[in-house]
């Protein structure tokens, strides 16, 4: 969609922030690159026998599953958008970000500032995505969440405003995390409003204790 666009900014990203654990991780990886190689594969063969594939019951894009666009939509749009469609996904790779990476994994979105679909990845990790590493383009983010709320006010940066593409974005996640979301906000905006009546009150500070949420 972003591509259709004509959007001038090339990064694309996906997080998946799942465990902490990094052999959990790995196979996360490995199940989403025989997912991602299989939804390539049938973008080309409806390239190369768009009216044999369509007579197939494919299983992908939004028609038939939350989040896909069914084959048959790409059909009634033309073989130029389907062709873009291919274009848009090829360059995808799926990366596991944490401290075992290795040097030439690294995201590194600078080396491919220059290239014509920049840097487009599916990132799986866990801690190292929540507070150390803002990830460029990313529209799209499942989490399980960490409790903390130093981490929570890192992971905010996800919803984070996407001009152009903000109706796009989407993030996944259990309700027991909204529900730390939500909690963090409320706390946040708890100590905002602190310090307004402390500001307002033009006061110095050693006048005023700081109240911390017991929960």
């Amino acid at each position: 969609m972003r591509d259709l666009r004509g959007e001038q900014l090339r990064h694309r990203s996906m997080l998946v922030n799942v465990t902490r654990f990094t052999d959990v991780q790995q196979r996360v990886a490995e199940r989403m690159e025989v997912e991602l190689y299989d939804l390539k594969e049938e973008v080309k063969q409806f390239l190369a026998a768009p009216g044999e594939t369509w007579k197939r019951d494919l299983r992908w894009w939004p028609c038939t599953r939350p989040g896909r666009t069914n084959m048959r939509t790409a059909a009634t749009i033309g073989m130029p958008s389907a062709r873009l469609m291919f274009e848009s996904v090829e360059p995808i790779k799926v990366l596991t970000i944490n401290q075992k990476t290795a040097a030439e994994q690294k995201l590194n979105y600078r080396l491919y500032d220059k290239t014509e679909k920049g840097r487009r990845v599916i990132a799986v990790g866990g801690l190292t995505l929540s507070r150390g590493l803002t990830l460029m383009d990313c529209p799209s983010a499942i989490s399980t969440g960490f409790e903390g709320y130093d981490t929570l006010l890192q992971m905010g940066r996800w919803f984070g405003y996407r001009p152009g593409y903000d109706d796009l974005c989407r993030v996944w996640m259990p309700d027991m995390v909204q529900e730390w979301f939500e909690h963090i906000g409320e706390v946040v905006s708890e100590l905002r409003s602190d310090l307004l009546r402390m500001h307002a009150s033009r006061q110095p500070p050693r006048r005023f204790g700081i109240r911390l949420s017991a929960t």
